[in-house]
């Protein structure tokens, strides 16, 4: 990317860390009727998210690899109780293999009426046959997806991350 032609704002701790990294601001493209946002910046596509989901009405199905019970998994956490104590039908299934944050970390989630899930157990014959599937579907109508996990480090800058 030309640092140049994108230059990161001024207030954009990126700029401090990583002088000639800058991300595209968050932007729209529509085709066929449908809309769909695209977020560059970490920091973006954490909000989008938790967004969406203090959105939903009815029902919220999320499916991550990695949950990480750091700043960002809490506060994705954090909007799924939320949102499960406001009555919208909460479904979480997460990647044993990824799952660092441990069943406990989830336990406020069921406490507000969520269900929260494993998938594909982490010792098997096959557990390296994984499914890094990360999507976020609000009211069967919205969804979130890509390759961001929720984990502090998907949603940093890349000098932050080790990805730059």
């Amino acid at each position: 990317m030309d640092a140049a032609r994108n230059p990161a704002p001024a207030d954009d701790p990126a700029k401090d860390n990583a002088p000639d990294y800058a991300d595209l601001d968050p932007f729209t493209v529509e085709a066929a009727g449908h809309s769909f946002d695209f977020y560059p910046h970490g920091r973006d596509r954490l909000k989008a998210l938790i967004d969406l989901i203090g959105s939903a009405q009815t029902s919220l199905k999320v499916f991550y690899y990695l949950f990480d019970s750091d700043t960002a998994g809490t506060a994705v956490r954090d909007a799924l109780v939320e949102a499960a104590q406001r009555g919208v039908a909460v479904e979480l299934m997460v990647d044993d293999f990824g799952n660092d944050a441990g069943e406990e970390f989830f336990e406020p989630l069921t406490q507000a009426g969520g269900s929260f899930a494993i998938f594909s157990p982490r010792l098997t014959r096959r557990y390296l046959v994984r499914n890094h599937q990360k999507i976020a579907i609000a009211d069967d109508t919205r969804v979130m997806t890509g390759g961001a996990n929720v984990s502090d480090h998907y949603f940093a800058i890349p000098a932050d991350n080790g990805w730059g």
